[in-house]
């Protein structure tokens, strides 16, 4: 579970700048045992919470969510549209078909990595220049 780093330093950054709220980030119900060790090794406080159990309390503190591929694109929208502290909106593998950027408020930062483990979008806008200055 190497990739979950992106979420793992989003809790990092948020503890280390934050006021004293402790950040909510939504996760899958079957990753959250695996990405647990690798927040508590940065040594930062975050509440993780199963999205597929999440109170409203919960999903209303949350500022990041790695949702499931189980979750469909109507039940994504609708969750955050309930999340008026959401920040980060981190997909968990490669390519964004399946999210509806429209539907994706605003104030979320949309993190596409592949397998978690390398980002995607930051490759290619580093990438870019380096292309060009090479031509």
């Amino acid at each position: 579970m190497a990739g979950w780093k992106a979420l793992a330093l989003w809790a990092s950054a948020v503890v280390s700048t934050s006021s004293a709220d402790v950040p909510t980030a939504l996760v899958p119900r079957e990753l959250l045992d695996a990405l647990r060790p690798r927040v508590d090794a940065l040594h930062a406080s975050v509440k993780l919470v199963a999205f597929e159990d999440a109170s409203q309390d919960d999903i209303s503190a949350a500022s990041a969510i790695a949702p499931s591929f189980s979750l469909n694109s109507t039940a994504l929208s609708e969750l955050l549209g309930k999340m008026p502290s959401g920040k980060l909106l981190q997909w968990i593998a490669t390519g964004t078909d399946l999210l509806n950027f429209t539907a994706v408020p605003s104030r979320f930062a949309i993190c596409n990595v592949h397998q978690a483990g390398v980002a995607i979008s930051e490759f290619v806008i580093a990438a870019v220049p380096a292309f060009s200055i090479h031509r």
